[in-house]
Parts: C-alpha cells; sequence; structure tokens
C-alpha cells in the first residue's frame, strides 16, 4: 500500500507518493501552487498523475494554504475515499515539542521541518528555508522547536523591486564575486546576494550567542544550494527536509483513523 505525504507552499508545492510500509518515497512531483487553487486544478493534478491506481487510504500534509488545503481534502475523501489530515491537526501527536508562546502560530512547514531535523541529524539544529520567505528555525537535539526568525523571500523581495520601479528588471538571482557591480544588473545581484547572505549569517551568529550552543546548519528549498556553500559552518542541503519530516509526523500516527 501506498501513502500520499504532502508540502504544500504559497508558491511552489510538493507532492509524493510514499511506500505505507518503509516509509520510501517512490515519486515525487514538483509543481508550482497555483495549480491547485480551483476544484478543477485539483482534480486534474491527481487524476493526471493517476494516483488512483495505487492502494492509498490515507494522506498527510504540510499547507501554509488553508484554502488549498480544503480543496485537496475534500477531492480526496470524495474520489479516492483518502483521509486526510494536516500534521497540525489536534488528532495527531507531534514529533517535536513545540516552545512558543502561541504554539498554533507554528506553521506546518515548520514543524515538518523541525520533526525531520531532530529525527535525521540529531543535533541542535538551526533550519534555513529558502522559500517565499527565508525563514530560520532552531531545533535542540532533545527534540525541543524553540522558535525562529521570519525574513522576507529573497525572490519575492526582488519581484516586488521589479515592480515597484520603471528601470530595474526581474533578475534570476547568482552568486557575484565583486562586490561593486559595473552596471545596473551586477549592481542587482550583488545586493540581492551579499545582502541576503550577510542577513543570514548575521541571524545565525545572533540566534548562536543569543543561545549560547553551536548549531548544525541545514539548508531546504529552492536557493539552498547557492547559499549554502557560502555559509560554511558545519552546512548541510536537505530539499526533502519537510517531506520527511511529515513522514515522521505519519510514523507516529501510524494508527491514526
Amino acid at each position: 500500500m501506498e501513502l500520499i505525504i504532502g508540502d504544500i507552499g504559497n508558491t511552489f508545492s510538493k507532492i509524493c507518493l510514499v511506500n505505507k510500509e518503509t516509509s520510501k518515497i517512490k515519486k515525487i512531483f514538483n509543481f508550482q501552487t497555483s495549480k491547485l487553487k480551483t476544484k478543477k486544478g485539483v482534480k486534474n493534478f491527481f487524476k493526471n498523475k493517476k494516483f488512483d491506481k495505487f492502494s492509498i487510504d490515507k494522506a498527510f500534509f504540510s499547507c501554509v494554504v488553508p484554502s488549498v488545503y480544503t480543496l485537496i481534502k475534500f477531492f480526496l475523501k470524495k474520489e479516492f475515499k483518502i483521509s486526510t489530515f494536516d500534521i497540525k491537526d489536534k488528532k495527531l501527536k507531534k514529533v517535536v515539542k513545540i516552545n512558543i508562546k502561541k504554539p498554533k502560530q507554528a506553521g506546518s512547514d515548520r514543524i515538518a521541518n523541525a520533526s525531520a531535523a531532530y529525527k535525521i541529524y540529531k543535533s541542535d539544529c538551526i533550519i534555513v528555508d529558502f522559500g517565499t520567505a527565508t525563514t530560520f528555525d532552531v531545533v535542540t537535539k532533545k527534540g525541543v522547536y524553540n522558535g525562529g526568525v521570519i525574513a522576507p523571500g529573497i525572490e519575492l523581495s526582488m519581484k516586488v523591486l521589479h515592480q515597484s520601479t520603471s528601470l530595474l528588471p526581474f533578475l534570476k538571482i547568482k552568486r557575484i564575486k565583486k562586490i561593486i557591480g559595473k552596471n545596473t544588473n551586477e549592481a542587482m545581484q550583488s545586493g540581492f546576494y551579499w545582502g541576503y547572505l550577510g542577513l543570514i549569517l548575521n541571524i545565525i551568529n545572533r540566534i548562536k550567542k543569543e543561545s549560547k550552543k553551536n548549531y548544525k546548519i541545514i539548508c531546504t528549498g529552492g536557493l539552498s544550494k547557492l547559499f549554502a556553500k557560502s555559509i560554511n559552518i558545519n552546512t548541510i542541503i536537505d530539499n526533502n527536509l519537510t517531506i520527511n519530516g511529515i513522514i515522521e509526523v505519519y510514523k507516529l500516527n501510524k494508527k491514526i483513523n
């Protein structure tokens, strides 16, 4: 039998088919979240990927777009008789202890990331997730999620700058060697790359100073490879971190109906 594991982000999403017994990923589908914002879009996705050809009775999701999760849950129940859970669901046992003032405010993607970091890396970790927002999450080797930092996403910031000015282009961010740009494109590449690297390193260093700990740095998300080499502080790239965290929640809740 198989299991659906999904990570629904604001911009990009990932849905996987997972072996229910071994918890191994069999298939991964990456796509833009906008494709799932209508009933027709959800139907077309699951029909076109032929999920109905598999024996699936459960689906576990991390989702930061509630309207999309509602559409998915309704469709999977109606068409495939699949029970669907958000990992923030009160019914579910949590892999990590949520140590923040308002636990309900912790995004399910961040809970998933913390769960995977705790189970896989068994260290004090800072997770840097390069998504629509750039987030930093702190999880201890004892399995406590201690909160984190939310900063504007890099590509989102670049898009807003482009939309708000008449002459500045929208660029694909890349590493530029020299800090001083000799034209508009170079100046923007420098500002975004070195500016965000400075933000990332400053936040990591301040977390270390405030907590008086050293951390393993786990980078995930679209731009993780670009920045991980420059962070260079015991850094690991894991772009299946969120999915693996959801799998850990499933493993803890296998008997739930």
